[in-house]
């Protein structure tokens, strides 16, 4: 089907190139095919294009605004999903033990003691 490369001299017409998607008018007297040669070109009937030229806007202007509406939704759902990850992170770095190499708490023991001792000491010398 592809029967033409980029830099290829052709006759008139329209010439489709698949991979970019772009139909490419040369003109009465002929020409090259743009782009390199490992770009590939099928020529398509000036009948088909007549056919196909309009249902392509059709199918655009049907479906611009569907994309304009997906567009918006993916914006919201992406902005939505940074905001809840941000608070879930706060979350957890607020609920999250923290981590103080060298510090320790057998101390506390000690001085528990030591403060109920003190108090029992004041309490029998009153």
């Amino acid at each position: 089907m592809f029967k033409h490369t980029g830099g290829e001299a052709v006759r008139q017409g329209f010439y489709w190139n698949a991979d970019k998607w772009a139909v490419t008018l040369i003109e009465r007297q002929g020409g090259m095919l743009p782009g390199e040669t490992n770009e590939r070109y099928a020529k398509v009937p000036v009948f088909a294009m007549l056919l196909v030229a309009p249902i392509m806007g059709a199918l655009y202007v049907l479906f611009l605004p569907c994309i304009g509406v997906a567009m918006v939704l993916d914006y919201v759902a992406r902005r939505a999903a940074r905001g809840i990850t941000a608070g879930s992170m706060a979350l957890l770095a607020s609920v999250a033990p923290q981590w103080r190499p060298g510090e320790a708490y057998l101390a506390e023991r000690k001085r528990k003691k030591a403060a109920k001792k003190q108090e029992a000491e004041k309490a029998e010398k009153k």
